[in-house]
């Protein structure tokens, strides 16, 4: 049995969304220019990413086993199961496109789809209730 809090790797899902179907395309393929690379550690560059065109990266099959991405509108209400119960989600630069009344909504919905003792974070100081 693992430490309390962790999980088995069979357990691991990393989910991303967008509103932009060919960004969700790029994502599902597992493409990646060396440039949005930049800051990823070089031991993890040759563990989990293989070179495929001229500097480009593809992401390992290992890796994209536990991937899924799926198309979601914020701006519209969404329903808090999309997502089994995560315990960490990772949101960034994108509420300052939405009105206070939306960002709010947004927020409610992802921390109900938290996992107890779970995780939000955002950028900071894009939030203000």
């Amino acid at each position: 049995m693992g430490k309390p809090g962790l999980r088995r790797r069979d357990d691991l899902e990393v989910s991303g969304t967008d509103i932009n179907e060919n960004m969700l395309y790029i994502a599902k393929k597992g493409l990646y220019s060396g440039r949005t690379l930049n800051r990823v550690p070089k031991h993890l560059m040759d563990k989990y990413l293989k070179p495929f065109h001229s500097n480009r990266f593809k992401v390992s099959e290992e890796l994209k086993k536990y991937s899924f991405f799926k198309y979601l509108n914020l701006a519209e209400p969404f329903k808090p199961n999309f997502m089994v119960k995560p315990d960490v989600i990772f949101f960034r630069n994108v509420l300052i496109y939405f009105t206070d009344e939306i960002t709010k909504r947004i927020i409610e919905s992802f921390h109900s789809m938290l996992n107890e003792n779970g995780f939000l974070f955002t950028k900071d100081n894009i939030i203000n209730f």
